[in-house]
């Protein structure tokens, strides 16, 4: 950058013809469009480069889900088996005496049969 900015202070110094300083000029302004040229095709293929790249993310991402739904399935149907078992033991530790009625019944029986 400062290479131009250098030039351009020698062209105003210098005694050149228009002509001559339309000459440098010219050449200046072919130097910045070769590097404008460069900057838009990088640009264009680090556009191109991260494109691809989500894609290839989004891709796996989606594939990692639909792969693994099976897996949640069914680690879902053990956390509802998990927790209806939690349930029904919690039951008979809140409410012990619905246990203890069946084997009154069962104690009349045997009485019953005894005698």
């Amino acid at each position: 950058m400062n290479d131009k900015k250098d030039k351009i202070k020698q062209i105003q110094r210098e005694g050149l013809s228009d002509t001559e300083k339309l000459d440098e000029i010219l050449e200046m302004v072919k130097a910045n469009r070769e590097d404008i040229d460069a900057i838009r095709r990088y640009m264009r293929r680090m556009f191109v480069s991260k494109l691809i790249y989500w894609l290839i993310i989004i891709t796996i991402t989606a594939g990692a889900v639909y792969a693994a739904r099976p897996y949640a399935k069914k680690a879902m149907e053990t956390y509802h088996s998990v927790k209806e078992t939690f349930e029904k033991t919690s039951d008979v530790v809140e409410k012990p005496a619905h246990m203890f009625q069946d084997v009154k019944l069962l104690k009349k029986l045997f009485e019953l049969k005894s005698e």
